[in-house]
């Protein structure tokens, strides 16, 4: 079973405040990847992507018809282990993406990067697109085959519908400011690392879960289907 078909990885967390002085590397990715856009997505994955993914399962669907409420009763059972890989994909995802920038971007450009993002109008921004990222598809391919492996193009056209629905989100006036500031030198270069950005979320979200926590997400969901489904014919 692959962490993601479980768990999702966001579009886009806080170090010490001392640190992010510092490091304009590491007060970017304070704001790219807080705990907040983590929550973000992954409310959205518990309430909208993984019962849309379920009811794509014939199987799921009929038992789902025949016992309304059985596929939130499965979310409900995968919220514990869900809410442990967020946090554990947080702290890995931060590390990758604290490299990247730093091989990347040159100190002055991570520092007016940050700036932006330390604005009230990066943050609504990073907010905004967070809360509107999906991985509808992408559990959908992993429900699909045995592996439980994503499929890449799935996962790709997430991407670009959370982006999408990240924009069309923001205001006329918010759009406007943010297409000028990624038309500047910076933002330009930023804006490059989408792709390599992209990989890092794909490897994250594609990754093994470890034996333990494979057996664990089957023995819950398996309890919570049978009691519900026991429950539901009595």
């Amino acid at each position: 079973m692959r962490a993601g078909a479980l768990v999702f990885f966001a579009v886009l967390f806080a170090a010490p405040l001392n640190a992010q002085q510092s490091d304009p590397y590491q007060a970017l990715v304070a704001e790219l990847a807080s705990p907040e856009a983590f929550d973000l997505a992954l409310r959205r994955l518990l309430e909208s992507d993984m019962p849309a993914a379920f009811r794509s399962d014939p199987d799921i669907a009929v038992l789902e018809e025949d016992c309304p409420g059985l596929i939130q009763a499965l979310v409900n059972a995968s919220t514990p282990m869900l809410t442990e890989l967020n946090a554990q994909g947080l702290k890995e995802y931060r590390v990758s993406l604290r490299d990247l920038l730093a091989a990347r971007l040159n100190a002055d450009e991570a520092r007016q990067a940050a700036d932006f993002f330390t604005s009230e109008l990066g943050r609504r921004f990073v907010r905004t697109v967070s809360a509107e990222a999906t991985l509808g598809g992408s559990l959908t391919s992993s429900l699909s085959n045995e592996a439980g492996s994503i499929d890449r193009r799935a996962f790709e056209q997430d991407q670009q519908a959370s982006v999408r629905s990240g924009l069309a989100a923001l205001s006329p006036a918010d759009l406007q400011a943010v297409n000028m500031i990624f038309a500047s030198d910076w933002g330009r270069a930023f804006a490059a690392l989408s792709p390599e950005i992209q990989e890092l979320k794909y490897r994250l979200v594609n990754a093994d879960l470890t034996p333990e926590q494979g057996a664990t997400v089957e023995e819950l969901s398996a309890k919570a289907a049978t009691a519900y489904l026991e429950a539901c014919e009595g």
